[in-house]
């Protein structure tokens, strides 16, 4: 029998209720011990609406005094995560954080320390890597299917105004909104799938003259081995979510709506492609809190590496900052 673990989710609003509560009551790994909202009438509602034995707190005081609480679940706004990170990390707490993990290079960093420091393991909430469709390029990228590779091509566009965020941080700028800072899931997988980045060229926009953030990005990413991505990112009634990665040996694409992979090896010339199921997944959400599990337990280590975070802060710290010039920006240390 598992050992089952105690934790404290902090932030109530709609990922919670939404995405993680509804795939953690379904997980034996877990006992939900703690609710913790500002708003405490929030944590009441979750607790009420999913019929929880937990305790809730408007602050996260009492959980990190609980002995029998190993993990924390960061789930709020992202101007948050550095405290409430830092806190834990000192209660020695193991930490999963959503994205995006801080708001700039120096909180990442500053974080990154503090959860070393305390000996304590920190999972960035980067859920598409434990989608079967991008788990499985990266191991057809692993096992070199595409060759020496050329390049990627990313587009993810979705909704948020249709989202039923409680604070509504995503159109606050200094709360963490706008559609690149929030919707960084290419730039994660793009520092996965293609490693080390070298330069930048980024175009952050509002097209939506009434918003008081950034509506769409794009980013063009070079990476070593003369590797090079494209990314577009926006928000606005079109939803689509398709990643395309290609080499000398061929390319594939995976995308939202088609359950399998599209593969086109090379000299297939107006051939159909080959369809590869597939990774299995239960969800990624519930596949990477089954992962957090492990990693609490000591059984292995967080996917999202180190040099993976600070890559991805800096590449969207450094995307805002280039002011949509057609300046190349060096990412290297």
């Amino acid at each position: 029998m598992k050992k089952k673990i105690e934790i404290a989710i902090v932030g109530c609003g709609a990922v919670a209720e939404y995405y993680h509560l509804p795939v953690l009551q379904r997980m034996p790994e877990f006992k939900i011990k703690y609710l913790i909202d500002p708003q405490k009438d929030r944590a009441k509602h979750l607790k009420n609406l999913f019929r929880l034995d937990a305790i809730t707190e408007s602050t996260l005081n009492s959980a990190l005094e609980d002995e029998r609480v190993e993990a924390v679940l960061i789930l709020s706004p992202p101007t948050f995560h550095k405290d409430l990170i830092i806190q834990s990390a000192l209660k020695k707490k193991h930490i999963f954080c959503e994205k995006p993990l801080a708001m700039n290079v120096d909180e990442t960093v500053e974080i990154i320390e503090n959860c070393k420091e305390n000996n304590v393991q920190l999972l960035v909430g980067y859920q598409m890597r434990f989608d079967g469709k991008y788990s499985k390029i990266y191991e057809m990228i692993k096992k070199k299917m595409f060759g020496r590779m050329i390049g990627g091509h990313g587009l993810h566009f979705a909704n948020a105004f249709k989202w039923p965020s409680i604070t509504k941080f995503q159109q606050d700028k200094k709360r963490g909104g706008g559609a690149l800072f929030e919707m960084m899931h290419f730039v994660d997988l793009s520092s996965w799938f293609f490693g080390k980045a070298i330069s930048l060229q980024s175009y952050v926009l509002t097209k939506d003259r009434k918003l008081a953030v950034d509506d769409i990005a794009y980013l063009s990413i070079e990476f070593e081995n003369d590797v090079q991505v494209s990314l577009h990112i926006g928000w606005n009634k079109l939803t689509v979510n398709s990643f395309t990665v290609f080499g000398t040996e061929g390319y594939a694409r995976a995308i939202s709506d088609n359950k399998k992979i599209q593969y086109h090896a090379k000299d297939f010339l107006a051939q159909p492609p080959i369809l590869i199921k597939p990774n299995r997944s239960i969800s990624p959400f519930q596949d990477e809190l089954l992962h957090f599990y492990e990693i609490v337990q000591g059984k292995t280590n967080p996917i999202t590496k180190e040099r993976e975070i600070l890559q991805n802060s800096r590449i969207i710290e450094n995307a805002y900052l280039q002011n949509n010039t057609s300046k190349v920006v060096s990412l290297e240390d």
